[in-house]
């Protein structure tokens, strides 16, 4: 099941004013996914989309990877960030925060990466 999305998302503008005001657009997108996510700064968050899943999901087969379905979700995450700021932003989808942090890396600075929750894939 997959537990977390991180997102690191890359703001080059050295106007505080308008990084905070794109961090806060990205919040409210954010929000939408998991009211209760956790901002580990202006431009990273972690969000677990379990119960997303299980509300906008329902209808799907039990046999579709939930892993697959949250890199649907990042994707759209990551989509709608960059209609509403005109910036990019990577993201991370894996079983725990630790290492959805980790894949959030791999393809930046616009890209995703997920981590199926098995040994072989984890090692």
């Amino acid at each position: 099941m997959v537990r977390f999305l991180l997102f690191s998302c890359v703001i080059l503008c050295l106007d505080f004013q308008a990084y905070a005001q794109a961090a806060a657009i990205t919040r409210e997108v954010f929000t939408k996914y998991d009211p209760n996510f956790d901002s580990m700064s202006m431009d990273e968050a972690s969000l677990d989309v379990t119960d997303y899943i299980h509300e906008h999901f329902s209808d799907l087969s039990q046999s579709m990877n939930t892993i697959l379905i949250g890199a649907r979700i990042a994707q759209e995450i990551r989509e709608t960030i960059q209609e509403r700021t005109q910036l990019t932003c990577s993201g991370g989808i894996a079983p725990n925060r630790m290492l959805a942090k980790i894949c959030s890396d791999f393809n930046k600075p616009n890209g995703q990466k997920y981590l199926l929750n098995t040994l072989e894939e984890i090692q």
